[in-house]
């Protein structure tokens, strides 16, 4: 099979394996919020808030700078993987300091606890991402895509025992982490195939990997402080209930943010075998292809989720959570922006180019916080969704600028324009359509916007067909 094909297999397989497991998420959340209400919601939120802080300050940057070393043509991936896997599992030993920390906040006693249990699955969880690096250097990450599904499934199952039995928020939160181990287990199990992982401690290596993945640390660290200080000062300054809904919302826009890593995955040590060969060309080609199957994917569902915002939340949590619906409205805006920021940054992590960014992370952090402090008292979980819609918005004007200096790239406007008409009309069908039942409008917002991709010739019947040869 020819690479090209091959990458076309892992991106389709990624994707049926990504949308099965994007719906049982949503199916999970569904149970979560109907089972625990918007308040426990918000304790749920908040706990797996901490893990997810604690998570980015032990991930180093690791997955990246291994997916980039691993890469290259002289690479000894042996010796690379099994270091890095072995840094990565004895920097999550700061896990423990989780609920510690947690105990100087005015929570309900419970998300201490809540925050030990959920501990594992932050463990694990950075333990299966470095791994997954193996499969992007092997052009098989539709085996990233099974191990994900099998974790969904398993969560799944848990929950709906718990749910069944009566069971609390800490029988939840096990829930996740046992199936963490699990997909973790099974990561490990498909990764032998391609090489051998044992521990091994090298520390020049060590020292060598982390001089080059502190920038991303750094970034990944100031970049959550931008992010995640809303949760935080949301549930020291407003209700429980509010997180709950904020949260149910930010769900869902967390949901859509997982679809451009699949191809990106794919695409970034392409772009990487490019840059190191000083091949501009092919590396603008690679983006270009890129660019436009991630806007055919991304760009309708942004459009369809502002024409059924408050639809989307009652379906998915329940008619208590319909107020979270302007806020998912807001996410939306951020969301339109994130798979082109994502591109834009594999090309500058290929460049080697990521220190630049750190600055721009620092000042966005600082503005952040600043306006999550001064506006949440007053305006609550609104404030909380403009602010990270502003935040997305500088972060994308900053990226663009470095990414065109190293690869002078531009868009296909013509193909964009003619993807965003598709997805503005069917937005507009959709808004005209409102109370309809939801599948029903679901349905013929996709057949419609499918209908007008291939009037216009966003895309072509021939490029479907290749792509599932």
């Amino acid at each position: 099979m020819s690479l090209k094909k091959k990458i076309a297999a892992n991106v389709v397989l990624r994707l049926l394996g990504k949308f099965g497991s994007l719906a049982i998420s949503l199916f999970v959340i569904g149970i979560l919020t109907r089972h625990l209400g918007p308040s426990n919601f918000g304790y749920y939120t908040v706990a797996m808030t901490f893990i997810q802080i604690f998570s980015t300050l032990t991930n180093l940057g690791l997955p990246q700078i291994l997916t980039r070393r691993i890469s290259q043509a002289d690479a000894d991936q042996e010796v690379e993987v099994s270091n890095i896997v072995t840094l990565q599992a004895v920097a999550g030993a700061i896990f423990t300091l989780a609920p510690l920390v947690a105990l100087f906040f005015p929570y309900d006693r419970v998300i201490p606890i809540a925050i030990a249990i959920a501990a594992i699955s932050g463990w694990t969880g950075l333990l299966r991402g470095v791994l997954n690096g193996i499969f992007e250097r092997n052009v098989a990450t539709w085996k990233v895509g099974v191990v994900e599904l099998v974790g969904r499934v398993l969560t799944l199952i848990g929950t709906l025992i718990v749910a069944v039995i009566g069971g609390g928020l800490l029988a939840f939160i096990m829930v996740l982490s046992i199936s963490s181990i699990g997909q973790f287990m099974l990561t490990l199990f498909m990764a032998k195939k391609y090489v051998t992982i044992r521990p091994r401690i090298n520390y020049q290596l060590w020292l060598s990997t982390l001089r080059e993945s502190w920038p991303l640390a750094v970034m990944a660290i100031i970049g959550l402080a931008a992010s995640r200080s809303d949760i935080l000062l949301l549930s020291i300054m407003r209700s429980p209930a509010e997180v709950g809904l904020y949260s149910a919302a930010q769900k869902i826009l967390n949901v859509i943010g997982l679809l451009p890593p699949i191809f990106l995955g794919l695409v970034f040590p392409l772009l990487a075998l490019e840059w190191s060969r000083h091949n501009l060309s092919g590396l603008r080609h690679k983006m270009s292809l890129s660019f436009d199957l991630l806007a055919i994917i991304i760009l309708p569902i942004v459009f369809g989720t502002l024409a059924t915002a408050s639809d989307i939340m009652a379906f998915v949590g329940g008619i208590k959570f319909i107020a979270a619906g302007p806020i998912l409205t807001l996410f939306m805006i951020s969301a339109s922006t994130t798979y082109w920021r994502s591109l834009c940054f594999c090309v500058i992590l290929a460049a080697g180019q990521q220190q630049q960014l750190i600055k721009y992370h620092v000042i966005n952090a600082v503005f952040s916080f600043f306006l999550f402090f001064k506006f949440i008292p007053p305006y609550g979980i609104y404030a909380a969704a403009m602010v990270v819609v502003l935040s997305q918005l500088f972060m994308t004007v900053v990226v663009t600028i470095i990414m065109n200096s190293l690869a002078h790239f531009r868009p296909n406007f013509q193909r964009l324009s003619k993807i965003f008409i598709a997805s503005g009309l069917m937005c507009a069908l959709l808004i005209s359509l409102k109370g309809m039942p939801f599948f029903p409008r679901f349905g013929i917002g996709v057949a419609t916007y499918f209908i007008l991709s291939v009037l216009s010739r966003s895309f072509s019947l021939t490029e479907i067909r290749a792509i599932l040869k």
